[in-house]
């Protein structure tokens, strides 16, 4: 079976190729493809600033229709939807694990769960590691004001929990959550150190300033996001303040018990995806994939992300 597949050699360059889709395993579903989030990591490898994929590779936000079921995979049939972290969901048709994939009510860019998801396993992590250090009462210090620190913000919204952030975009967002922004030097000036930080900021300098500045002793530490440049930080002074670091991934076991999770908190209204995506891309016009890979690159103001649609 003959599929288009999208690509980028990290020349900011998006192209079309055909491959033969090899024989589907017993452990794997079939998905035709519906739609695909462009994610901050596929951006960076497209701008080059990642290594690229290999070709086969590409695109890892997928809503499609089951299309064929392997013998061992339960819990889906043919005809339903499914929301993967499964790759390549830049091509037309493509494999998923019994564990790359959750069933969802409706083909629809709210359901793109895998970056919403990644999300709350960040904070769902976090809130573990609190429950065992006797945490639970701590306010949480984020730092970032993006995408994924807007899904915590949701969930904090309304489950009343004691949040902080540090960040300066989106405040309009923000606002209307009931969140006020703060920058660095308000969190530094103010003395406050903090037992609880999540770090979504990217910034290879953050980590200086949490562990010397804003971290108290025993804190625990999240960090959640690829530093933009390489870190020179040696841990040394965590040791010695006995920080508990954690670095949650979409590759620990139970993220697909944390996407079923997340596409019930959707369902439910508690996070509003809708408001999470910017802009659908339509998959067919090779100019506006392009175009979807070039706003996920520049970010513009009110830019969040950006969507391919295949229908």
């Amino acid at each position: 079976m003959k599929v288009k597949l999208l690509h980028s050699y990290g020349k900011s360059d998006i192209n079309e190729y055909e491959f033969d889709l090899p024989e589907m395993a017993d452990d794997k579903i079939m998905v035709k493809t519906i739609m695909t989030g462009v994610c901050r990591s596929d951006v960076m490898a497209y701008a080059g600033h990642e290594d690229p994929m290999p070709l086969g590779r590409f695109g890892h936000e997928g809503v499609g229709i089951v299309t064929k079921v392997g013998a061992n995979v339960m819990g889906v049939k043919e005809g339903d939807y499914v929301s993967t972290w499964s790759d390549p969901a830049y091509s037309d048709y493509y494999y998923a694990k019994q564990d790359e994939f959750v069933v969802v009510p409706e083909a629809s860019h709210k359901y793109i769960l895998q970056p919403v998801a990644c999300a709350m396993n960040i904070f769902h992590k976090t809130q573990l590691f609190m429950n065992g250090m006797g945490y639970q009462n701590e306010p949480i210090l984020l730092l970032g004001s993006g995408f994924m620190s807007i899904v915590i913000g949701q969930y904090c919204a309304s489950n009343d929990v004691d949040l902080r952030v540090v960040g300066n975009s989106n405040k309009e967002i923000w606002n209307s959550m009931g969140f006020n922004l703060y920058s660095v030097d308000d969190v530094i000036n103010n003395g406050y150190k903090h037992k609880v930080i999540i770090d979504l900021t990217s910034k290879a300098e953050m980590f200086d300033v949490i562990t010397k500045q804003i971290a108290a002793l025993e804190a625990l530490i999240c960090y959640a996001a690829t530093p933009s440049k390489p870190v020179t930080t040696n841990f040394f002074d965590n040791c010695w303040n006995c920080h508990t670091l954690i670095m949650p991934s979409p590759r620990n076991l139970d993220f697909n018990a944390v996407m079923a999770w997340t596409r019930d908190l959707i369902t439910a209204k508690i996070l509003n995806a809708d408001e999470l995506w910017s802009k659908k891309y339509d998959r067919n016009d090779m100019t506006e994939v392009k175009q979807a890979f070039e706003d996920g690159k520049n970010r513009i103001k009110g830019y969040l992300r950006g969507y391919l649609s295949w229908k």
